[in-house]
């Protein structure tokens, strides 16, 4: 790369329990140390934040992201609209999408480092995404920033880790209606607050092409094996094999569960009776659900509400590494 790189920066200061702003710092006096060239696209809200940096990718020459999930979310849907690699900074309480690509963040400065050697060096690397369509309001592109397609076919928002529905999504609803505890606890705690709120819902899948109906207490695909903060959702996925992985588990009574939760943060939950693993390129989701809402999540960012379609994209976003 000749002259000095363009980054579009996103960062989020209050990520990671207050740690984001420690690293968003850090970063910016590295980049500025490492000669690069920023366009701060990070706005007063994710929405605007998306705008912003769907302009300046326009003439950048990466992503560069300091933050969480949240964040990593946001700027895969930048890089990936506008084919530029996506560097990572880890800076969030659970960094699932940056441990599933193998990136570590216990250095932001050191992490920068690498990214911007990557870039000048043209070293980056192709892992698969899930493409998702569907959902509510939400996830429209008056809503989230993000650019509506030419043609004006249905826009498919990216997703790095894992998307889920049922009693996970539910979880994640309840949890990020809190400011207090932060971090796992809160995950934890809202798991323990939703069990006697269970409900296994009706679902009709379309996977690879073949229907199928069920109940399940849970539904999910994952790209990366885990969410929630270190919860190995699904231990054998892998971000470059072309593949998902779909984990539906089946309905159990409060006891159970409460018994085999502990087990999801080493992975050994998948060999509960109840657990089934399979890997797919695609699934259609919708759900009975009685006239309520069904809601869905990605890297931990809700993406609208069931029904939806999700698919893998091989090597669908080039990674600084």
């Amino acid at each position: 790369m000749r002259g000095d790189p363009l980054v579009c920066l996103l960062t989020n200061p209050v990520s990671g329990a207050g740690r984001g702003h420690g690293a968003s710092a850090t970063a910016r006096r590295e980049l500025a140390r490492l000669g690069v060239r920023v366009f701060d696209a990070t706005g007063s809200s994710a929405s605007r934040s998306l705008r912003r940096a769907h302009v300046a990718a326009e003439g950048a020459d990466a992503v560069l992201v300091v933050g969480g999930d949240g964040m990593a979310h946001l700027g895969a849907e930048v890089a990936a609209a506008h084919d530029l690699p996506l560097g990572l900074v880890p800076a969030g309480t659970g960094d699932d999408v940056a441990r599933g690509l193998g990136l570590d963040g216990s250095d932001p400065a050191r992490a920068v480092r690498r990214a911007v050697a990557a870039l000048r060096a043209g070293r980056t690397r192709r892992v698969d995404v899930l493409a998702v369509e569907g959902g509510d309001a939400a996830g429209s592109p008056e809503r989230s920033g993000s650019p509506r397609p030419a043609d004006g076919a249905a826009r498919e928002r990216v997703v790095l880790g894992v998307v889920s529905a049922g009693f996970d999504a539910l979880v994640n609803e309840r949890a990020n209606s809190w400011r207090w505890p932060r971090g796992r606890a809160r995950y934890v705690l809202a798991v323990a607050r939703e069990l006697p709120a269970r409900r296994p819902l009706r679902y009709t899948l379309v996977v690879d092409g073949v229907p199928e109906t069920r109940e399940a207490l849970l539904v999910a695909l994952a790209n990366t094996s885990s969410f929630g903060g270190g919860m190995r959702i699904a231990p054998g996925a892998d971000a470059g094999d072309g593949c998902l992985e779909l984990v539906v588990v089946d309905p159990l009574p409060g006891w159970e569960i409460a018994r085999v939760f502990p087990k999801v943060f080493s992975g050994t939950h998948v060999d509960h009776p109840a657990v089934s693993v399979r890997r797919v390129r695609s699934v259609q989701l919708s759900a009975e659900a009685d006239g309520r809402e069904s809601p869905v999540y990605g890297d931990g960012e809700r993406l609208g509400a069931l029904p939806l379609s999700v698919r893998v994209r091989p090597g669908g976003l080039r990674v600084l590494a």
